[in-house]
């Protein structure tokens, strides 16, 4: 990390400084004034922006930025439509928000603020895939990345417990923390609620039924987890978002982990953000 910090202050390619291990966003401030902002290459830890008079107004939340512009109590009607209509088409909206005026940087781009307040954008990595790649080398690859990424986690928790909902990513890691851990069994949990099943448990019983090493623990909701409960006592997303439909369940299956202690978990939340991100557009 020394090495590239010197290398990138003697000859300005910030670049270097982004393909270090994890998803971050990256800042620098120069002494002439010119900001630039990295947006991680996978997207996890967007950047918004806006304009209030000559001055850029940046922030990783939506809102401030649009507080700090002067446009919070606009929205943006064409961006609220497309989420309403098309909501699994993000590409409808790509660069801007619920906010009119305010962008969105996203994955691989770079903003860069000058003195003046002007700002300009661009892509400094594309995740588009190399050429000459075989998929058959980079399902190596990723299997690769994947087993030493969990054994490093997991090399010295003092407690191991993970998702387990029966789909591709979480079962995965699952599989891959109880290979590596030595300690069997891992604590797996999925959600279900007996009222409005998802056929999550389904799946999970059966995976479960593959690897003596995982015990399966079944979290089971009631009618203060059902879908849309409790949004207003824990406040209204930055952005429109999915997730925040099922916030309660997720409090509910956190809860449950937590009550056995301390420890790391695993969850599959990053595979469809991380792999939807490098799939051809």
């Amino acid at each position: 990390m020394r090495h590239d910090l010197r290398q990138a202050v003697q000859d300005g390619h910030w670049e270097r400084l982004t393909r270090w291990p994890g998803a971050y966003l990256l800042i620098v401030l120069q002494d002439d004034g010119h900001l630039t902002a990295y947006v991680d290459p996978a997207g996890q830890f967007p950047l918004y922006y806006g304009r209030q008079g000559p001055n850029t107004v940046l922030s990783t939340r939506a809102r401030t930025a649009a507080a700090l512009s002067g446009t919070a109590g606009r929205p943006d009607t064409a961006v609220l439509a497309a989420h309403i209509v098309c909501p699994a088409v993000p590409e409808l909206t790509e660069g801007r928000t619920a906010y009119d005026g305010i962008r969105r940087l996203g994955g691989g781009q770079a903003l860069r603020v000058a003195p003046s307040g002007g700002c300009t954008h661009w892509t400094y990595e594309d995740l588009a895939p190399d050429p000459g790649t075989r998929f058959e080398d980079s399902a190596a690859q990723l299997r690769s990345a994947l087993t030493r990424a969990v054994t490093l986690r997991t090399d010295s928790a003092p407690r191991i417990t993970s998702d387990f909902s029966g789909g591709l990513d979480s079962t995965s890691l699952a599989f891959l923390a109880a290979r590596t851990t030595g300690r069997p069994p891992l604590d797996a949990f999925v959600y279900h609620h007996p009222g409005a099943p998802a056929g999550d448990l389904v799946h999970a019983l059966v995976h479960a039924e593959q690897a003596p090493s995982i015990r399966l623990t079944v979290t089971r909701g009631g009618e203060d987890s059902l879908p849309y409960s409790d949004l207003p006592e824990h406040g209204s997303a930055d952005q429109p978002d999915p997730a925040a439909a099922i916030g309660a369940r997720q409090r509910l299956r956190l809860d449950h982990i937590a009550r056995g202690g301390p420890g790391l978990h695993l969850t599959g939340e990053g595979g469809d953000a991380l792999l939807a991100a490098m799939s051809p557009r």
